[in-house]
């Protein structure tokens, strides 16, 4: 074996005085990059936020220990820097965990996790505000 890729094998046997000659097989198979070594990322569920809610961060581990970058399918929905997520509009923000692999480690399967961005929330009109009284002055009964 020279290089990873596809591998095709084709065997022949043209026959001869006693036997026929046999109908050509043709194999194929992967040769993968062994001396690398396969992670995963761990990449917990998002909780669905509200448009007004402040940027949060993003954690995600590979099983390599290896840093694990991010990165916004729907950056009209939430925009990522660095493994910050600031939240643009209503929606359904997907984010992507990453990691690419090094010398030593192939590269993690790519980790998705979607949450609903909902408006902002705002006060509601129909909550009572607790308004403060005075010290001293007489309650109502």
């Amino acid at each position: 074996m020279e290089a990873t890729g596809v591998c095709r094998i084709r065997a022949s046997q043209s026959g001869n005085e006693e036997y026929p000659a046999a109908a050509a097989v043709e194999r194929s198979f992967t040769i993968r990059d062994f001396t690398k070594l396969d992670q995963t990322i761990t990449f917990e569920p998002l909780l669905d936020k509200s448009l007004d809610e402040s940027p949060f961060a993003l954690t995600a581990t590979a099983t390599s220990n290896l840093p694990v970058s991010f990165n916004s399918a729907t950056p009209n929905i939430c925009a990522v820097s660095g493994n910050s997520v600031t939240l643009m509009a209503e929606g359904v923000c997907i984010i992507e965990a990453i990691q690419e692999g090094d010398a030593t480690y192939n590269p993690a399967p790519i980790e998705t996790r979607s949450f609903s961005v909902r408006g902002n929330t705002g006060p509601n009109p129909g909550t009572p505000t607790a308004t403060p009284i005075p010290t001293g002055t007489p309650q109502p009964p």
